[in-house]
């Protein structure tokens, strides 16, 4: 994440040492002793002018170039760890909220990272105002992932379930 944050930090850094060195020449009368020397102080603000050239071409690259394809290393990134996170967060939190709407809630007893496998498994599905639409138990689901380039397709498979809901409560 280090090129994608450098477009921000750069300018402020080159304001920071500029602001450093011109304020050092000021304090240690070194402006006077340039001037009496018969140095023209335009020639002193050259240095300065360049590095806020040379730091406007590299934000310049770093923001059409650079950080457009390190964007797109991070998402690929999180992408293909989709099975780390969604294993990872049901064995510390015990479920799983899945995206985009956040309205399926899943459940496990227990996660099996190797065999893609979770036992105990509860989902549960809400409405929009939190209530409650429907509840699916299973004794154990295989949870296989097929990666596209823009998304994820995440197949639950799961045996033995049962579903509750409020209209119906049947088993199948």
């Amino acid at each position: 994440f280090l090129p994608i944050t450098l477009p921000f930090v750069l300018p402020m850094s080159a304001l920071f040492a500029t602001t450093l060195v011109y304020g050092r020449l000021a304090s240690d009368n070194e402006l006077d002793a340039c001037r009496a020397s018969g140095l023209p102080l335009s020639s002193l603000v050259y240095p300065g002018l360049l590095l806020a050239i040379m730091v406007s071409i590299a934000n310049l690259l770093l923001s059409f170039y650079v950080m457009p394809a390190f964007v797109h290393r991070a998402e690929n990134a999180i992408k293909n760890d989709a099975r780390q996170i969604l294993f990872r967060n049901i064995q510390q939190k015990g479920f799983y909220v899945l995206p985009p709407d956040e309205r399926v809630r899943i459940y496990s007893d227990n996660a099996d990272v190797q065999n893609n496998v979770l036992s105990g498994l509860i989902a549960a599905e809400t409405a929009k105002d939190g209530s409650i639409r429907k509840i699916i138990t299973a004794q154990d689901a295989q949870i296989t992932f097929n990666p596209h380039e823009k998304f994820n397709e995440v197949r639950i498979t799961a045996h033995n379930t049962n579903q509750i809901g409020p209209q119906e409560d049947a088993a199948f």
